[in-house]
């Protein structure tokens, strides 16, 4: 039941050593060019899927609706999502209080209390245009309750607001945990109350550790969750700890067969976790946050992109604060919105060689200097390129393959820079350590296109469902549309509505 297709959509990614050199024999002979190869998308239902969403760690129903905390919950991640097009949100513990759960039985609510505020606050994911993840794991699933699960299922089953259902969080780590029988019973009560969503699972070990190994048929879509964002980073931890693990798994992977392991849907839950004294970890800088987003998609693991976001229990409020939110995490979120499609397009004849790969900096890791993935199609395609050493990189060159001939500039996104593309080879530096790099090649006169929304309006480009001016039609301008529903400015000339303080016949 694991296998999802995981050879559809195809991009070009980086190989392991001993492939390489075969490859350097029969194509480049002397020259020193790393090659790519095959990443492997999530595919849920025939599809593949790249979604975007928070991963909060909050629940829902255990919250005063009068404190801070309940507000923040709309805002994370409704609001926001709404605000910047993600997809998803999956809010910790949902069914938190449920009087037969950790609670022991002291919950202030009854059951059917519990139930309304859970679909209530689906109602609410609704009309944000959210979809969320449903937590079903807590103690029922250790007591082999599984009518309560098959009741839970069914109570959401059928809201517009389901993205499917989270069933256990880092199992076999700690005290308490299902096993893996447990799990996989779990999960067979869920598919069968509900067949059409699929069910996700969280473990830290390796995939290939028999710890991880044996739960993975209870999920239909796998996330690892590595935090190697700590107050004690430094040097070459960030890639020794994150890529160079995500890359084992991809391997693992790729060369499993049916007698050895389970093919799995594969993503890679990113880590802001503000919490200090629980190991010293920490939230990213704008420059760590986008190398964990893109550094796992440059060495195989593409699917959707789920952020971390632990803001506290229901009697905290130590929730990510607007400046981390709007200048970390959504920039970053934004930029791989626009570009999603491309690296779902898979690579279409595209190829991808450069001279900064094939070299072992850290010691005892298979992992390149630069690893890279070139996405789209011929007119229009990406080549995202991942600087996984501490320090900056000069004169990198890249060979590619499958444009169009038209195609002359690389366009460097975020950077609002091109450079010449000639013969199919480009050369450019990384200037500090765990940079990305993300160039554009299209048949564009890029001197002539706008790279913000201020040069966008200058130029004329706009949108008339675009209220608030910021070129995106997102909620943002249905809230101010719905703040001016039925205002009639014929009878209310003076209203700031229609323009001021002047009557509007003027």
């Amino acid at each position: 039941m694991m296998i999802r297709n995981l050879r559809k959509g195809r991009c070009t990614m980086q190989v392991t050593k001993n492939i390489l050199l075969v490859l350097l024999v029969m194509v480049f002979a002397t020259a020193a060019w790393a090659d790519q190869a095959t990443p492997l998308p999530v595919v849920v239902n025939g599809e593949s899927v790249a979604q975007v969403g928070w991963y909060l760690h909050e629940n829902v129903t255990n919250t005063d609706p009068a404190g801070d905390n309940y507000g923040r919950l709309r805002i994370y991640p409704l609001e926001d999502s709404g605000k910047h097009g993600l997809d998803f949100a999956m809010p910790y513990q949902i069914f938190y209080c449920n009087p037969d759960s950790y609670n022991n039985g002291a919950c202030q609510w009854t059951q059917a209390e519990v139930d309304a505020r859970v679909l209530n606050y689906l109602d609410e994911a609704n009309a944000a245009g959210i979809k969320l993840l449903i937590d079903l794991k807590d103690f029922d699933i250790i007591k082999n309750n599984l009518p309560e699960l098959t009741r839970r299922v069914n109570l959401v089953k059928n809201h517009p607001a389901v993205m499917g259902y989270y069933l256990a969080d880092e199992p076999g780590m700690q005290t308490g945990c299902p096993t893996a029988s447990q799990l996989i019973a779990a999960y067979n009560t869920i598919k069968a109350a509900d067949p059409d969503h699929p069910v996700y699972g969280v473990a830290t070990p390796a995939v290939s550790d028999p710890g991880t190994y044996n739960y993975l048929p209870a999920f239909d879509v796998f996330y690892r969750d590595i935090y190697p964002i700590t107050n004690t980073l430094s040097g070459n931890d960030l890639a020794a700890n994150y890529t160079a693990l995500i890359k084992k798994d991809v391997d693992f992977i790729e060369s499993a067969t049916s007698g050895n392991a389970k093919d799995q849907n594969y993503s890679i839950l990113r880590q802001a976790f503000d919490r200090e004294a629980h190991n010293g970890k920490i939230y990213p800088t704008a420059l760590q946050y986008r190398y964990l987003v893109y550094a796992p998609i440059s060495v195989g693991a593409t699917g959707d992109v789920p952020t971390f976001m632990f803001s506290g229990y229901s009697f905290e409020d130590n929730a990510p604060s607007d400046t981390y939110r709007e200048d970390i995490v959504y920039p970053t979120l934004d930029e791989y919105l626009r570009i999603r499609h491309l690296i779902l397009q898979g690579s279409n004849g595209l190829t991808a060689t450069s001279n900064a790969g094939d070299v072992n900096f850290i010691a005892g890791e298979d992992l390149d200097k630069v690893t890279y993935v070139f996405c789209g199609s011929s007119s229009d395609a990406i080549l995202i390129a991942v600087n996984n050493t501490n320090g900056p990189l000069s004169n990198v060159d890249f060979h590619l393959t499958g444009l169009d001939s038209a195609i002359t500039k690389a366009y460097i996104v975020g950077e609002d820079r091109t450079l010449d593309f000639i013969y199919g080879t480009f050369v450019d530096s990384f200037d500090e350590g765990y940079q990305v790099k993300i160039y554009r090649f299209r048949d564009w006169d890029w001197d002539n296109v706008p790279m913000d929304c201020v040069a966008a309006k200058e130029k004329g480009y706009t949108l008339s469902a675009d209220l608030n001016g910021d070129c995106y039609v997102n909620l943002a301008d249905f809230a101010i549309m719905a703040t001016d529903w039925l205002v009639d400015c014929s009878q209310v000339p003076f209203d700031v509505t229609c323009g001021g303080d002047a009557p509007w016949f003027n």
